[in-house]
């Protein structure tokens, strides 16, 4: 069916969000404001006026890779505007400064790239290397274009870091820190020879090379587990230093005034006698990432975001700056008079706001690090402020908003969810199976049906009448079939081929009846169905496939027989639809880019869907 649209759009208002997030890579391009680049999990970010003073601000660059974990720009940027980031699938190339990017070539597909470094005569010869977790050295003479494996000598698989002699032009001469020591080569990474390098001291997570003389440098080496090691000739020997920190992640070489700065577990720690001696500079832990512009010193942080120097030399965090990986939005049943929302994701646990979104406030003091999957509300949350969290540490709940959590369920859950009377209470189990508990997680009763088996269960519903609907990815997950009934009496009602990273939305009444249909939002359909057993599911395409790169994310509705209505979100726009079978487009996020929709529970008398976009910003949006 095809898509109409309606092309005005009110703006995208934005309420706010947790700061902040973790900055795993920086990079520097040298052109007329000197462009900062931070490489994220959710992405690249690049700086909005600079000028050598606190950016204005932050925009996420939408065409690029997420899961980031290295960043390069060319030393010709001005001219170039080429960058080169590492992630956790390959490495990814911009030709024009972030806007547009393209994979690489690679000799091993989907390798894990830590690090990544420009050789220093790169407008000369084009020459980059890449560190990967798994598959060693990669090398590219095209100016990051293809990249071939140069592994020969290298007994350690695992990279973590690389470095050009300063003399490469002349001697050929590169480093590379392993899982275990540090390996140098001659003949421009053809082949590769083990230094002397303490036994006991790796991994090796960084390194430095500063120039001393026209024939002459110091290298530095940071350890994972051993602190600072120093070497004046080429690595022949090395000489531990007094830094006061045993992980270091990452080394940087200012130039005016000429300093050793040095990215620890605990902080950031500068030197400017070549590390005999050591000032702590910032008292901040897990310091991960270094870079220098306009005379000002930047630094990432997990969890903590971006930091940089004042003009009096003080660490500052950089405000607007926002890249957390959460994945989830909640809002209270009755937000519209109870201004309470939760978001979550992995690693990043459970926000909250109180006041409708301005602010937001971690429940991090009494839960562990874990990995949030799902988090629903009690239908009488205003007055129960009951909370459910699906985590790797089995399902937990909150009976005060998230203050204080109980674990009802000690199995690793996947997915958590409640009947809308609040009375059942329907969780999977990541490694097999569904439970299901009446009296708040005292006791839990088997769900039987396929999810027994190998599979993953992707999407669950379940109404008063203990009538459920359940996504399932069978085996491998090559196939996505949806089920629904009651326990013991389960019906497949759809297969179809699962695709890659398949997400399933449910929109289901409160009550089962054949006349009430359910509905799944799958790929670019949603998908009708009905209560009645031996019904066939009836498609309707949302959005045309030759639109690249996307997939429903959210499915909602108001379910209303006189006046029927279905929103269907995708990371970059929204669509609309009154009979599942036409869909009107009535919203674009342009640069932006959406995780999760949420309805306004006055909809439609305010036209309110609020929007979880990447990095954890949280806005509203107004639809006709």
């Amino acid at each position: 069916m095809r898509t109409k649209s309606n092309l005005s759009f009110q703006p995208l208002t934005m309420l706010g969000g947790p700061q902040a997030g973790t900055a795993a890579a920086l990079a520097v391009g040298h052109d007329q404001d000197d462009t900062v680049f931070v490489g994220t999990p959710v992405g690249l970010y690049r700086s909005v006026g600079y000028k050598g003073q606190p950016t204005q601000g932050w925009e996420r660059l939408a065409a690029a890779p997420i899961g980031i974990l290295s960043v390069a720009v060319s030393p010709s940027y001005a001219d170039d505007h080429r960058i080169v980031v590492g992630t956790h699938t390959g490495i990814f190339l911009s030709r024009d400064a972030g806007e547009t990017w393209s994979p690489t070539t690679m000799p091993i597909a989907g390798s894990v790239v830590p690090v990544i470094s420009f050789s220093p005569n790169y407008p000369a010869d084009g020459v980059l290397l890449a560190g990967t977790m798994e598959d060693g050295i990669f090398y590219s003479a095209d100016r990051g274009e293809t990249w071939h494996s140069q592994s020969f000598g290298l007994l350690d698989a695992t990279v973590m870091c690389v470095g050009f002699s300063p003399n490469f032009a002349k001697d050929e001469t590169v480093y590379a820190g392993t899982d275990t020591t540090i390996y140098q080569s001659y003949n421009k990474a053809r082949a590769w020879k083990e230094l002397n390098f303490p036994e006991s001291a790796g991994p090796v997570l960084c390194l430095a090379i500063r120039p001393d003389s026209e024939d002459n440098y110091t290298l530095y080496a940071g350890t994972e587990k051993d602190g600072l090691y120093r070497s004046v000739d080429r690595g022949e020997s090395w000489h531990k230093l007094s830094l006061p920190a045993a992980c270091v992640n990452a080394l940087h070489i200012t130039r005016q005034p000429q300093a050793l700065l040095a990215a620890t577990e605990a902080g950031i720690f500068q030197s400017t006698d070549q590390g005999e001696s050591w000032d702590c500079l910032l008292d901040h832990p897990n310091v991960i990432s270094l870079a220098s512009t306009g005379g000002a010193n930047m630094a990432g942080l997990v969890d903590q975001g971006l930091w940089m120097t004042t003009e009096r030399g003080q660490w500052q965090p950089v405000p607007n700056f926002s890249a957390r990986s959460m994945l989830g939005l909640v809002l209270s049943p009755h937000f519209d008079r109870d201004p309470v929302a939760y978001m979550f994701g992995p690693q990043e646990r459970i926000w909250r706001t109180e006041d409708g979104g301005r602010t937001w406030s971690g429940l991090n003091k009494h839960l562990p690090m874990l990995d949030f999957r799902a988090l629903v509300l009690s239908p009488d949350f205003a007055s129960s402020r009951s909370v459910v969290a699906a985590s790797t540490a089995g399902v937990l709940i909150s009976r005060d908003g998230g203050l204080r959590w109980d674990r009802a369920l000690t199995e690793p859950a996947g997915l958590v969810a409640l009947s809308p009377n609040g009375k059942i209470l329907a969780a999977s189990l990541l490694n097999g199976g569904m439970r299901v508990t009446q009296d708040s997680g005292k006791t839990w009763s088997r769900v039987a049906g396929p999810w027994e088996a190998a599979g993953q269960v992707a999407a669950l519903s379940v109404n008063n009448a203990n009538h459920y609907s359940v996504a399932f990815l069978e085996g491998v997950g090559e196939t996505l079939s949806l089920w629904q009934g009651t326990p013991g009496e389960f019906e497949k009602v759809l297969s179809r081929p699962a695709g890659r990273n398949p997400l399933v939305s449910f929109f289901v009444p409160s009550e089962p009846a054949p006349d009430r249909p359910w509905y799944a939002g799958f790929g670019n359909q949603v998908w009708k169905l009905s209560a009645r057993r031996g019904k066939p599911a009836v498609a309707a395409t949302v959005f045309s496939e030759e639109m690249p790169g996307e997939t429903l994310v959210s499915l909602t509705g108001v379910h209303d027989p006189a006046n029927p209505t279905l929103i269907a979100g995708t990371s970059k726009r929204v669509f609309k639809s009154s009979d599942a079978k036409s869909w009107t487009l009535v919203y674009d996020f342009g640069n932006e880019r959406a995780v999760s929709l949420a309805l306004s529970p006055s909809y439609p008398k305010d036209k309110t869907v609020y929007v979880l976009l990447i990095g954890g910003k949280f806005g509203r949006v107004v639809i006709p």
